[in-house]
C-alpha cells in the first residue's frame, strides 16, 4: 500500500539569513513535532483507507481479514456481511503510543449493512485490543532495559525510556 501524506510545517530561522548550523537547529527543534504529525496523517490516511474498502459494493479479495465481526443480537454467530456504511465517528478521541511519541485520533465507525452492528476496523487493521495504547515497540523497549542491566539501573531506564513508573 503506497499513500500520499501532505504535512504543511512552519519552521523559524532567527533574523533574515541563517547559516547551514542555524537550519540544521530549526530542524532539530521541530523534528519530533514532525515526526508526531506524520504518523498521525499516516494514521488517518490509512483509517479512510479501510473504511473505504469496507463501503465498496464488491471487492470481496481486497475485504479480506477486514470487516469480519459476530452477529449482532447473536453470541458468537458470525455474520456472513462483508459491506459496511459509513456510521460516523468516536465521541472521543483515542491516544496511540510508541517509539517516544504519542499520537490521538478519532477513529471512524461503519454499520453492516447485513444485520447493522457498528464496528471501528482501523482498531483491527492496526491489530490494537480495545483498550491498548502503547505498541510493541515500547514493550520491546522496556524489555530490553530490564534484560540488559540490574534492576536499579533498569528502573531508571524504564522512567526515561517509556515514562513507565516502576515501584522501588
Amino acid at each position: 500500500m503506497e499513500m500520499i501524506v501532505k504535512l504543511e510545517l512552519r519552521v523559524k530561522l532567527e533574523g533574515d539569513r541563517a547559516n547551514a548550523n542555524e537550519i540544521f537547529k530549526a530542524v532539530k527543534d521541530v523534528a519530533d513535532e514532525v515526526k508526531s504529525r506524520l504518523v498521525l496523517a499516516i494514521v488517518e490516511c490509512y483509517q479512510e483507507e479501510v473504511v473505504e474498502v469496507l463501503s465498496r459494493g464488491s471487492g470481496s479479495r481486497a475485504k479480506k481479514g477486514l470487516g469480519s465481526h459476530e452477529r449482532k443480537g447473536g453470541e458468537g454467530e458470525r455474520c456472513r456481511g462483508r459491506t459496511f456504511h459509513r456510521a460516523g465517528n468516536w465521541s472521543e478521541s483515542r491516544r496511540l503510543r510508541g517509539d517516544g511519541m504519542e499520537v490521538e485520533f478519532v477513529p471512524a465507525m461503519v454499520e453492516c449493512v447485513r444485520c447493522g452492528k457498528r464496528q471501528t476496523p482501523v482498531l483491527g487493521a492496526l491489530e490494537l485490543e480495545p483498550y491498548e495504547t502503547r505498541t510493541d515497540d515500547l514493550e520491546r523497549k522496556v524489555m530490553e532495559a530490564v534484560a540488559d542491566t540490574s534492576y536499579r539501573r533498569g528502573r531508571d531506564q524504564l522512567e526515561v525510556l517509556g515514562e513507565v513508573p516502576v515501584a522501588r
